[in-house]
């Protein structure tokens, strides 16, 4: 099993100064003494798993089967082992979480080959983004957000991508509000829903899908397809009229097809 990715010299430590926001009952100060802080390697994994667990617990009772909404621990120390995860803390208590990850390898996770944007190297995935439901509206999801955006532009990141369910209508709004925008929609393996896949660029020129990184990311997905043998994925990247020729060979494919079958024999 992996460790959680621990804190380096130099990662940031904020203090969010108290924010007034009547949504929040009294009580329970919205941001007061709120700390940010990378995940330790102290911190309990079974804690950030039950909090994970709680805030995508209404998601799951709507039908909604998101990977945190049950994972085991062991599934959350892989995930944060491979991210920059961000804990948000009032005192001792856990309030929210968003890890921040790299571009995937595809052919280490073949899963990642569903999307060209979970490939490109200027562009970070957020994933694993939760408030727990007693902090909930008092703007602490905002603030782990802003701060997982800030670090992937420190890194050189151009844009942050995240993927969230199309039925959780409430989820694609709040993002589109943060600036992101919906590219495509994908179907996860294993999941009762399809999802949206969400894009903001950190900076111009904005990221596109006709830009030279996302042609790489294409290539690297399709190489992926035909390394897995996954033809019915590496079928659909390619254009119907699409032709290949091999100088070492002298073959000349005049099709798409006739790159499958030459290939899948």
């Amino acid at each position: 099993e992996r460790q959680p990715q621990c804190a380096h010299p130099g990662d940031e430590v904020r203090r969010v100064p108290h924010v007034r926001n009547p949504a929040v009952q009294s009580a329970s100060p919205p941001l007061a003494d709120l700390l940010l802080r990378p995940l330790a390697p102290g911190d309990s994994l079974a804690a950030l798993t039950a909090l994970l667990h709680r805030a995508y617990a209404p998601l799951a009772a709507a039908g909604m089967n998101f990977t945190a909404a049950s994972q085991t621990e062991a599934t959350t120390a892989e995930r944060v082992a491979h991210g920059h995860c961000l804990l948000a803390l009032r005192g001792a208590q856990l309030l929210g979480t968003v890890t921040l990850a790299g571009p995937h390898d595809a052919n280490r996770r073949p899963w990642a080959r569903a999307t060209p944007w979970y490939l490109r190297d200027d562009v970070a995935y957020l994933h694993q983004f939760a408030v727990d439901p007693v902090a909930q509206g008092a703007g602490v999801g905002q603030v782990l957000m802003q701060a997982a955006e800030t670090y992937a532009h420190a890194q050189g990141y151009r844009a942050v991508a995240l993927d969230t369910a199309l039925p959780a209508n409430h989820l694609r709004q709040r993002y589109a509000r943060a600036g992101y925008v919906e590219r495509h929609d994908l179907q996860w393996a294993g999941k009762a829903y399809r999802s949206a896949l969400m894009v903001k660029a950190l900076g111009e020129p904005a990221v596109t899908d006709h830009d030279p990184a996302h042609r790489v990311a294409v290539v690297r997905a399709l190489w992926a397809d035909f390394q897995a043998r996954d033809w019915p994925a590496a079928r659909a990247r390619l254009a119907d009229h699409g032709q290949l020729y091999w100088r070492a060979s002298g073959e000349h494919l005049l099709d798409a097809d006739a790159w499958i079958r030459v290939n899948a024999i």
